[in-house]
């Protein structure tokens, strides 16, 4: 498990930017994946809220990234929220996972798009057969100029994000 770190979101020079590329909002919640079938926080350690860890530690979960919702996902006092939700051993508070990409071992080496679109496919195919009700796939764009990148920056922070997310659909997943 050494080997293994969480990709980590990072500020982006947009004039390096090529197009096409992927954009989407950036949740302000808690970091929550789960490489090898139990959830841990963004450091490796345990979910500490055994509610929350149990409920993604489901075998369906296991390979899910994303981050962890204790309400809207534009809430203002999102992070605190889910923070104060997550970091507390006891209780059973009601959180959304937004899951944006995969992380398991399996899947390393293939580009972002393939690893996006599996992950699709398998929440859909789960919340069709009423499975992983509080899983949700985040939404991308793909955006072809900076003019198009500017815009949906706008509108998402209009909304209430935290900002915008670009992915390279042929990046991999960066681990370390």
């Amino acid at each position: 498990m050494a080997s293994f770190r969480a990709i980590r979101a990072c500020n982006v020079d947009t004039s390096k930017l090529t197009f096409p590329t992927w954009v989407m909002p950036k949740i302000d919640g808690v970091r929550g994946l789960n490489p090898y079938g139990t959830l841990l926080t963004r450091t490796l350690a345990l979910m500490p809220n055994l509610y929350t860890r149990e409920r993604f530690s489901d075998n369906a979960c296991q390979g899910m990234d994303g981050e962890l919702a204790a309400g809207l996902e534009t809430d203002d006092d999102l992070c605190r929220k889910t923070t104060s939700a997550t970091m507390s051993k006891e209780g059973e508070p009601e959180v959304i996972w937004h899951v944006f990409d995969l992380c398991d071992p399996s899947v390393k080496d293939l580009p972002y798009r393939e690893r996006y679109a599996m992950l699709a496919k398998w929440v859909e195919t789960c919340h069709a057969n009423g499975h992983l009700p509080h899983v949700k796939v985040v939404p991308f764009r793909e955006v072809h100029s900076q003019q198009e990148f500017d815009e949906a920056e706008a509108e998402w922070l209009d909304m209430g994000y935290e900002g915008i997310i670009q992915r390279d659909p042929d990046g991999l997943y960066k681990w370390g």
